[in-house]
């Protein structure tokens, strides 16, 4: 057996195991995680599975495990649930998951973590229509809605916009260097040196400042409710019909916050892919916020922390991808799709800075 193999047998009988087909998802993203999915010619159901983050803990993917089981019990089957260990594997004592409290999470003899879950059929919705945004909305705020009866409780961080603030102040305050190198080809190398240049040029102008300023003086209400934080097109499924959601997946991220992130990561989403880069989302897709509002009344002043989460989202987005590339010089396992996202990222960005100045410092601000 191969390394695969002896992993997914933390999860099924050795003797299905070998019948399994592993193939890799056809939308990779920038996750630089291993992941698989698993078909049998003999079963109609099929799996992932798939190496856990590194840069997460293993009480927190046991926290989005134990949600997403809450969630089916509530009867909202959307979500992925993930299976639970039984085998012996490396030589480690029988339930080796149990035995360290994580029965859903598989330890690999080289150290990393695994997780099998159910397959979510359906497809991601690229370029969507008004119904689309409508009925993925929908879905999301239901979630959202039952999930504020889930009492298990996170581990205290930083809220979402706490975070923004942090890094927006540190873009204001501790501006970073560059090194010339990166993982990227000599083109795409250069072509993102050229971008990022232009951004810190940018917001280092004393109009920029001052908004940034105060940006960051802004307070939002602190809110505990279970959100995917993760809430992007591609990890909404349609359909074939196009009428109902079929799936939300790689919950890894979810924890306790503000809905407006969700909403604010989802429209933004599909704003950015699609080049209406000027439009607040609340003008783009109206009944996108009235079909929320009906779901689950998240006040106050829902479409404006909305717009405020998704307008800092670029900036701090395309400030940490620089980072991430330029400083850390990480490799990730679709640079293509990296490049393209820091375009649409550098591309958003005067409009994003544009909004916050209009919507929030012409009177509507304190």
């Amino acid at each position: 057996m191969d390394k695969r193999q002896h992993i997914a047998c933390h999860f099924f009988d050795s003797k299905f195991v070998e019948r399994l087909e592993f193939s890799r998802p056809t939308m990779t993203g920038a996750s630089g995680s291993d992941t698989y999915i698993l078909s049998h010619p003999h079963n109609t159901q099929k799996y992932i599975l798939k190496e856990l983050p590194r840069n997460l803990s293993l009480k927190k993917i046991e926290w989005t495990q134990r949600f997403s089981h809450w969630l089916r019990t509530s009867e909202y089957d959307i979500t992925p649930i993930a299976l639970t260990c039984h085998k012996k594997v490396f030589g480690h004592t029988k339930d080796f998951c149990r035995e360290f409290s994580y029965p859903m999470i598989a330890a690999a003899g080289d150290g990393t973590y695994w997780q099998c879950i159910e397959f979510m059929e359906g497809t991601p919705r690229k370029t969507p229509t008004t119904d689309d945004v409508r009925v993925a909305i929908e879905a999301v705020a239901s979630l959202h809605c039952r999930g504020k009866a889930f009492t298990v409780p996170t581990s205290r961080t930083p809220t979402g916009w706490q975070r923004r603030v942090q890094q927006l102040s540190s873009i204001l305050f501790s501006p970073q260097c560059f090194p010339k190198g990166s993982n990227l080809s000599g083109t795409e190398n250069a072509e993102v040196h050229g971008m990022c240049n232009q951004f810190y040029d940018f917001l280092r102008s004393p109009e920029v400042v001052r908004v940034l300023r105060q940006v960051i003086a802004i307070r939002m209400p602190v809110m505990s409710v279970p959100v995917l934080q993760d809430c992007w097109w591609g990890h909404i499924f349609f359909s074939k019909t196009g009428q109902q959601i079929t799936g939300i997946i790689d919950l890894d991220s979810a924890g306790r916050d503000d809905p407006a992130i969700d909403v604010s990561r989802l429209l933004g989403s599909w704003q950015t892919e699609n080049a209406r880069l000027s439009e607040k989302l609340s003008d783009l897709w109206p009944e996108a916020f009235e079909a929320y509002k009906q779901v689950y009344d998240c006040e106050p002043d829902f479409p404006t922390r909305v717009q405020c989460l998704h307008d800092t989202a670029i900036l701090c987005g395309i400030d940490r991808w620089f980072s991430w590339v330029l400083v850390e010089n990480r490799h990730f396992s679709n640079m293509e799709w990296v490049v393209e996202r820091i375009r649409q990222l550098f591309l958003a960005t005067p409009h994003a800075l544009k909004r916050l100045e209009t919507h929030y410092f012409q009177g509507n601000a304190n």
